[in-house]
Order: C-alpha cells, then sequence, then structure tokens
C-alpha cells in the first residue's frame, strides 16, 4: 500500500472520526442569550475534539496498514473468469 492510499484511508478515517466525536462534551447554556442558537454549546472544546480524532485515526490507519501488510487485507481486485 503506497503512501497516497495509506494518506487517503486516513483522510477518510479522520472525517468519520470527528463526526462521531463531535457531540462529546456539548453542555447547553442555562441561560439562553437572546440572539445566538438555542442549540450552541457553552464550550465546543475543538483542540480535544481534533487532537483525540487524530490519534484515533492514526490508530486505525496503522491497524488497517498492518492488516495490508500482512497479508491479511487485500485491495486488489481481480476478477479471473
Amino acid at each position: 500500500m503506497g503512501w497516497i492510499s495509506t494518506s487517503g484511508i486516513f483522510v477518510l478515517i479522520w472525517w468519520t472520526v470527528l463526526f462521531a466525536v463531535l457531540p462529546l462534551w456539548v453542555k447547553k447554556p442555562e441561560n439562553h442569550v437572546p440572539g445566538t442558537s438555542s442549540g450552541a454549546p457553552e464550550q465546543h472544546y475543538m483542540g480535544r475534539k481534533i487532537a483525540i480524532t487524530t490519534v484515533v485515526a492514526l490508530a486505525l490507519t496503522g491497524l488497517i496498514y498492518a492488516l495490508v501488510y500482512y497479508g491479511v487485507l487485500s485491495f486488489d481486485f481481480v476478477h479471473s473468469r
């Protein structure tokens, strides 16, 4: 598996994990301020969420890379007739 396909897999995993991590630590404000969205969180913690997303995506990409490297998983689509 080359670096381009590995990078593509990392990006796909990263975005998927980000959308899974985004709802964590969301706390709605008790006092609603007029002119703001009622669903807007008090703190968004995006730095923490991006860090967690990156670590999980790196681990999953490394796992997929290892599975491909050792031949457990293959992306070769060879059709024999």
